[in-house]
């Protein structure tokens, strides 16, 4: 008891409106071929009488075997096994009619000519139907206008179906194509031109799922629903072409059946796959099913084959239809999502159509109401289009909040780096501003207070005179200020530290009248030439012009510069110095300012050389502009 109550609450769950449609759409289904408009009763010919024959044969001939019956006239229900025979329309015109006449048939299963007066119709089959195997498709046939003279006519439909009890004719009409042709019209586009665009654009939407699959193959439901939705266009095809030539009518109607209950399997597969749940038992037992179920198609004659379709495949398929409903029902219970309301619509079409189909086969309604299943495509197709654009705005959707995210994730790590960067430039600075003042500190500790500690201990001794005092102090001052312009940002321009150094050196090389020639030219720009290398350089160049006073006698200083190309294409700055004084070649005890001339040099990556005669002392210095080189060297 518990679990019948199991199974009904999935249904008892379903919203309102799907549990209205499912009761309504089974008795629309019923009652909607009745909608189809019917011409005025006054064209419709009622005086009809069947006459049994077994070959096509002139009408003339056929003289017995004759009943009076009406319209639609299925054999299947009047139990007439008969493959072929005559229905003869008396019809009598008072007068010759000119005008054009028109012979409509709204339903005739399968195969029809027509005579007038055993004079058969030359179009027998019109130019829009590709052959006489008519199925339930509408004949609208213009009459000779010959035929239509005053007095009695006979007007004879041969009907002939295989298997023999599927023949079936339909209402008729004789009038005016005018009165006649909308009526037409409406069942034509309804029985075939419907069922074509509903064929092509299941088919086309078959190519376009194809492609989705072979582009992304883990999405399996992909795959099964191509397969279906190809399965049912082939199913759709003999309502819109005749039976291929190279084909026997009985592989033809064997195809038709196999595929509609493979086109219901795949169906039923394909709803697994939509829901995300993989069955591999029931799966595998519904492909079995389907293979064998449709191996007896291939053994059996004509007429066994409809049997056989009728009363065993076609009622074993509607049990998996009620399974498809129902799984669609408990996916909806457990996950009440869009797509599966959407679906179990579309199934209650299916399944509506379906059962209308089997009742109309099976005899139990009107066979002129046709077969419907060709038509539940359509509202699949209205489905998976919007499954396929509601995926597509999903990922689209995804796509955007991934790459908000993405962005805000972008901003957060820019901020982060900013931030990183800040701190980093502070401690950079700080360490930089720690460097400097060691630097410096160390700067004045060797240069200035060197000087002022050995001046002060002279001093102490009272071995210094005046003059020696006054000489220290202004040489410290002088280091002081080298060590402060050294601090200048101009100071990486060469040409502006010159400047700066002739500037503190001219108050002293005017007190012993020596006279300075400035040669200095624009010098391309150093790379890593900062404070310590700058004071570097000055303090080599201070030695130079303090040597120069001391001890040169010199009354004229030159200082030029030049740009040479060394080694690699490197350019190289030469700085020299030259005197007029008379030269002293340093000895190996003496020399203690040369040697801290050179080894200053060697700090900053510099060349130094001092050569002199009795012209007077030249000394060089060679700065490359590349300051990555250990030792810069000199083309000759």
């Amino acid at each position: 008891m518990r679990s019948v109550r199991q199974f009904f609450v999935p249904i008892l769950a379903l919203p309102k409106w799907i549990t209205v449609f499912f009761v309504l759409m089974p008795i629309l289904v019923f009652i909607s071929p009745s909608w189809l408009p019917e011409p005025d009763s006054n064209y419709r010919l009622e005086d009809v009488v069947f006459v049994y024959q077994e070959k096509i044969v002139t009408p003339a001939k056929v003289s017995e075997k004759r009943s009076k019956v009406s319209l639609p006239h299925d054999r299947r229900v009047t139990n007439m096994d008969i493959e072929s025979g005559w229905y003869e329309f008396p019809v009598s015109f008072p007068e010759a009619i000119d005008d054009s006449m028109m012979l409509y048939i709204t339903h005739v299963q399968q195969n029809a000519d027509i005579w007038i007066d055993n004079i058969p119709v030359s179009s027998i089959v019109p130019e829009y139907v590709v052959g006489g195997h008519i199925w339930s498709r509408p004949i609208f046939l213009r009459l000779p206008k010959n035929s239509l003279t005053a007095g009695d006519h006979n007007i004879i439909i041969y009907v002939q179906s295989e298997p023999a009890n599927n023949a079936l004719l339909g209402h008729v009409y004789l009038g005016p194509e005018q009165a006649l042709r909308p009526f037409w019209e409406w069942r034509y586009h309804y029985r075939f031109t419907l069922v074509a665009i509903v064929t092509f654009g299941m088919l086309s939407l078959s190519l376009v799922m194809g492609l989705l699959w072979l582009l992304r193959k883990k999405d399996t439901m992909y795959g099964w629903f191509t397969i279906c939705t190809f399965f049912w266009s082939l199913h759709n095809i003999p309502h819109i072409i005749d039976t291929p030539r190279n084909l026997t009518p009985s592989t033809w109607d064997a195809v038709y059946f196999i595929l509609l209950g493979w086109m219901l399997i795949t169906l039923a597969i394909f709803n697994h796959r939509y829901t995300g749940c993989i069955y591999p038992k029931r799966e595998r037992f519904l492909i079995i099913y389907a293979v064998i179920g449709a191996l007896p198609f291939i053994f059996l004659s004509q007429e066994y084959i409809h049997n056989y379709a009728y009363w065993i495949w076609d009622l074993s398929l509607l049990p998996i239809g009620v399974y498809m409903i129902y799984y669609l029902i408990q996916s909806h219970y457990r996950n009440p999502d869009l797509g599966v309301k959407l679906l179990i619509l579309a199934g209650t079409i299916i399944f509506s159509f379906g059962l209308h189909d089997y009742l109309v086969i099976a005899g139990f309604i009107d066979r002129t109401q046709g077969l419907l299943i060709q038509f539940s495509g359509f509202p699949t197709m209205l489905v998976l289009i919007w499954f396929l654009l509601s995926r597509f705005v999903k990922v689209l959707a995804e796509s955007e909040s991934l790459n908000l995210e993405l962005e805000q994730r972008v901003l957060t790590k820019e901020k982060e780096l900013q931030d990183n960067f800040d701190r980093l430039k502070i401690m950079e600075q700080e360490q930089l501003l720690s460097d400097e003042r060691s630097r410096i500190m160390q700067d004045v500790h060797d240069g200035v207070g060197g000087q002022l500690v050995a001046m002060l201990a002279e001093i102490e001794t009272g071995k210094i005179s005046q003059e020696q005092v006054s000489d220290a102090l202004s040489q410290s001052l002088t280091d002081l200020r080298l060590v402060i312009d050294s601090l200048d940002v101009a100071s990486e321009d060469l040409p502006t530290l010159l400047g700066m150094l002739r500037t503190r050196l001219q108050p002293r090389l005017d007190g012993h009248d020596i006279q300075l020639h400035w040669g200095v030219q624009p010098l391309p720009g150093l790379n890593d030439f900062g404070p310590r290398k700058a004071l570097q350089l000055m303090r080599i160049l201070q030695e130079v012009f303090v040597n120069i006073l001391k001890h040169s006698k010199a009354e004229n200083i030159y200082l030029t510069t030049e740009v040479l190309k060394g080694d690699k294409d490197i350019e190289l700055i030469e700085i020299i110095i030259r005197d007029d004084g008379s030269w002293q070649e340093p000895e190996d005890n003496l020399g203690h300012g040369l040697k801290n001339m050179r080894r200053r040099a060697e700090s900053i990556a510099a060349e130094l050389e001092i050569t002199g005669d009795k012209n007077g002392t030249s000394v060089k210095i060679i700065l490359s502009s590349n300051s990555d080189e250990n030792k810069p060297s000199i083309d000759n």
